[in-house]
């Protein structure tokens, strides 16, 4: 059996799995995590898009604007790896 994390100050989000009685898949070895973060941050469009300027395009998105991408990559000093992770 997996013990549940502790609940700190910073979780804001218990995700437990559904198990079904029926399920092969015993109760004991079900999934719970908690997610943890600084900030939260409830807002209108507004708020989703002054965040998307100030951190820049996801590049997972098959929305993202490639351009934008590359210019603040050829800009900095950091790794590729870095800066997807900023």
């Amino acid at each position: 059996t997996t013990e549940e994390p502790d609940v700190k100050p910073t979780t804001r989000l218990r995700l437990e799995e559904i198990v079904s009685p029926s399920s092969a898949i015993a109760a004991e070895h079900k999934i719970c995590t908690h997610l943890s973060a600084m900030t939260v941050a409830h807002g209108d469009y507004s708020l989703y898009t002054s965040k998307k300027a100030a951190l820049g395009e996801d590049p997972l998105r098959p929305d993202a604007n490639p351009d934008q991408l590359f210019g603040r990559v050829i800009k900095s000093k950091k790794s590729i790896g870095q800066i997807i992770m900023d």
